[in-house]
């Protein structure tokens, strides 16, 4: 095997697999397949005080908006940073 064919498996390895299925709204959506099912896992809402997703009126007033453009747009988006965090010290430790 030459280097050549080395570099080309090494860059083939490195390229992620995405993937299409059917969504909620049965609108079929692309995935990276090694995140699909994740997004509660790397989502910071989980572990807040103030989200609250089965009730509209009670929720976070961003993760409610969020979820509206998630809806309209077929999307997921699980948020990382957000100024209104308030740990659940039930679901997270915090600092």
């Amino acid at each position: 095997m030459g280097i050549n064919q080395l570099k080309e498996i090494i860059m083939a390895s490195s390229k992620p697999k995405v993937i299409r299925y059917k969504h909620h709204s049965n609108t079929y959506v692309a995935v990276m397949k090694k995140n699909k099912g994740k997004h509660r896992q790397s989502c910071l809402c989980y572990s807040c005080r103030l989200f609250h997703p089965k009730g509209p009126k009670t929720n976070c007033g961003l993760a409610q908006l969020l979820f509206s453009i998630c809806c309209i747009y077929d999307i997921v988006t699980p948020v990382w940073e957000c100024p209104n965090f308030i740990a659940d010290k039930n679901k997270c430790i915090s600092d």
